[in-house]
Protein backbone atom coordinates (compact mmCIF):
# COMPACT_ATOMS: atom_id res chain seq x y z
CA UNK A 1 0.00 0.00 0.00
CA UNK A 2 1.75 3.54 -1.05
CA UNK A 3 -1.11 5.59 0.10
CA UNK A 4 -4.94 5.56 0.51
CA UNK A 5 -7.34 8.62 0.92
CA UNK A 6 -11.45 9.01 0.39
CA UNK A 7 -11.37 8.60 -2.97
CA UNK A 8 -8.43 6.96 -4.31
CA UNK A 9 -6.01 4.04 -3.12
CA UNK A 10 -2.49 3.32 -4.50
CA UNK A 11 -0.81 -0.44 -3.77
CA UNK A 12 2.20 -1.85 -5.34
CA UNK A 13 1.45 -5.70 -6.04
CA UNK A 14 3.65 -8.94 -6.13
CA UNK A 15 5.69 -9.27 -9.40
CA UNK A 16 3.59 -12.82 -9.96
CA UNK A 17 0.60 -10.53 -11.13
CA UNK A 18 0.05 -11.28 -14.88
CA UNK A 19 -2.33 -10.43 -17.28
CA UNK A 20 -4.12 -6.71 -18.47
CA UNK A 21 -6.47 -6.88 -15.41
CA UNK A 22 -6.84 -7.94 -11.69
CA UNK A 23 -9.97 -8.10 -9.44
CA UNK A 24 -9.92 -6.09 -6.75
CA UNK A 25 -12.31 -5.34 -3.46
CA UNK A 26 -11.53 -2.98 -0.73
CA UNK A 27 -12.53 -3.77 3.05
CA UNK A 28 -12.89 -0.61 5.40
CA UNK A 29 -14.27 -0.75 8.60
CA UNK A 30 -15.58 -3.89 7.92
CA UNK A 31 -17.65 -3.13 4.93
CA UNK A 32 -16.07 -4.63 1.02
CA UNK A 33 -16.56 -3.20 -2.06
CA UNK A 34 -17.90 -5.78 -4.49
CA UNK A 35 -14.84 -7.08 -6.90
CA UNK A 36 -13.61 -4.59 -9.59
CA UNK A 37 -11.26 -4.94 -12.15
CA UNK A 38 -8.26 -2.61 -12.20
CA UNK A 39 -5.72 -2.35 -15.04
CA UNK A 40 -2.04 -4.22 -14.61
CA UNK A 41 0.74 -2.40 -15.93
CA UNK A 42 4.25 -3.69 -16.38
CA UNK A 43 6.50 -3.33 -13.75
CA UNK A 44 9.00 -0.41 -14.06
CA UNK A 45 11.24 -0.84 -10.65
CA UNK A 46 13.06 2.41 -9.32
CA UNK A 47 13.86 4.29 -6.08
CA UNK A 48 11.33 7.55 -4.63
CA UNK A 49 14.36 10.30 -3.90
CA UNK A 50 14.31 13.11 -1.90
CA UNK A 51 13.99 15.32 -4.02
CA UNK A 52 11.22 13.72 -6.23
CA UNK A 53 13.48 14.49 -9.40
CA UNK A 54 14.48 10.38 -9.88
CA UNK A 55 17.67 11.39 -9.07
CA UNK A 56 20.06 11.96 -6.22
CA UNK A 57 19.52 10.66 -3.02
CA UNK A 58 17.28 7.58 -2.45
CA UNK A 59 14.36 8.08 0.24
CA UNK A 60 15.06 5.73 2.19
CA UNK A 61 14.18 5.08 6.04
CA UNK A 62 15.99 3.72 8.35
CA UNK A 63 15.08 0.98 11.07
CA UNK A 64 14.34 3.71 13.66
CA UNK A 65 11.96 5.39 11.29
CA UNK A 66 14.59 8.06 10.81
CA UNK A 67 15.35 9.07 7.19
CA UNK A 68 18.77 7.62 5.82
CA UNK A 69 21.09 10.96 4.63
CA UNK A 70 24.69 11.35 4.40
CA UNK A 71 24.27 12.88 7.72
CA UNK A 72 22.12 9.88 9.62
CA UNK A 73 23.59 6.91 7.33
CA UNK A 74 21.73 3.25 8.43
CA UNK A 75 24.12 1.63 11.33
CA UNK A 76 26.27 -1.33 10.10
CA UNK A 77 24.44 -4.39 10.01
CA UNK A 78 21.11 -2.34 9.77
Amino acid sequence: MIYASATQVAAIVPYEISGSTAQVAITRQGQSTPPFAVPVAASAPTLFTLNESGAGQAAAINADGTANTAANPVKIGG
